[in-house]
């Protein structure tokens, strides 16, 4: 979502905020699922879930 976008954010939405770092020699891409609530937005993750780190030699 752009901070130009017209979407009217209604609960229970979904949509997924993605970061990307990006260097010569390394990339990393961390992606959040998140849901409208009525008071705000709710990440998507639940206590004590984990991100698993991928290394892939090119």
């Amino acid at each position: 979502m752009e901070t130009i976008s017209e979407y009217t954010l209604q609960p229970n939405m979904t949509f997924q905020a993605d970061t990307f770092f990006v260097t010569k020699d390394f990339g990393l891409r961390r992606e959040n699922g998140l849901r409208v609530t009525e008071s705000g937005a709710a990440e998507m993750l639940n206590t004590g879930s984990h991100m698993d780190l991928i290394e892939i030699d090119c």
